[in-house]
């Protein structure tokens, strides 16, 4: 109930009171990962990347591409769009099979306007999710690639 009370608290713009509560909670459940990533997202929009980093270093340096995505969704809300999807190019380099991860990469790319870059992630997207696009019936030759769409 607390832990849901600070987020409240956070929500609410109430920064340094929650701020308080998470520390208490992390006092008396050190070894509660939702606590310490609750704060450090806390930490995060309230632009203490030292101590956001510091909580969230579990996610950082995990080989889990669902903690690895987590984390880049971090750096967004702490306001860093291209670290973040630098964070993604790492991690779908490690794990190239994981969507969700390409389909985040593909919305920074596009936030960014790495346009290349966003088409040959949108290709990727469809290859993970379906292999092919239908846009008024299937293509004629195939699978269609999103880069080689004309606009």
């Amino acid at each position: 109930a607390q832990g849901l009370l600070a987020t409240r608290l956070a929500q609410a713009g109430q920064r340094d009171v929650a701020a308080a509560r998470f520390e208490q909670l992390l006092a008396d459940h050190p070894d509660t990962d939702w606590i310490k990533e609750e704060y450090g997202l806390l930490m995060a929009i309230s632009g203490k990347p030292t101590e956001a980093n510091q909580l969230l270093a579990p996610l950082r340096e995990s080989n889990d591409p669902d903690q690895r995505l987590e984390y880049a969704q971090f750096m967004i809300y702490a306001g860093s769009p291209q670290a973040s999807a630098e964070f993604l190019e790492a991690t779908v380099a490690a794990n190239p099979g994981h969507a969700p991860s390409w389909r985040l990469l593909l919305q920074l790319y596009m936030q960014t306007g790495r346009m290349a870059q966003a088409l040959a992630a949108a290709d990727r997207v469809i290859e993970l999710s379906s292999g092919r696009i239908v846009a008024d019936g299937p293509p004629a030759g195939g699978p269609a690639r999103i880069s080689e769409l004309q606009w």
